[in-house]
């Protein structure tokens, strides 16, 4: 006896979409004690906020989730969440595509 079975698989590809990249912060530094709102400029950032997660990582793995008030496929704007002072990572997460880390090779670029 012999079994055959058929899978159909459906693939969606979104053209022009690409991995995201932080070319800039502004600002790059702030005031731990104060919220406040930071501008990060970049491309393949997508235009649906739900699918992005912002947060800063610090050199003990402490992650600070920041709230994304506003996404285009080149600039996202979110509110910093105040924190303890010192070095950080600006990570921006894209559901599907991956991370871009603000800095060269991921080094620390946001001071508080």
């Amino acid at each position: 006896m012999t079994l055959t079975d058929t899978v159909t698989v459906s693939i969606t590809l979104t053209t022009g979409s690409s991995i995201p990249t932080i070319t800039s912060l502004l600002p790059n530094s702030a005031n731990p004690g104060i919220k406040q709102f930071i501008k990060i400029s970049g491309s393949g950032f997508g235009t649906v906020a739900s699918d992005l997660k912002v947060y800063l990582q610090n050199s003990t793995g402490n992650f600070y989730n920041m709230r994304i008030i506003n996404a285009t496929d080149t600039e996202v704007f979110a509110g910093l969440p105040g924190g303890i002072p010192g070095n950080f990572k600006l990570v921006l997460y894209r559901e599907g595509f991956g991370n871009a880390i603000a800095g060269t090779s991921g080094a620390d670029n946001f001071v508080y």
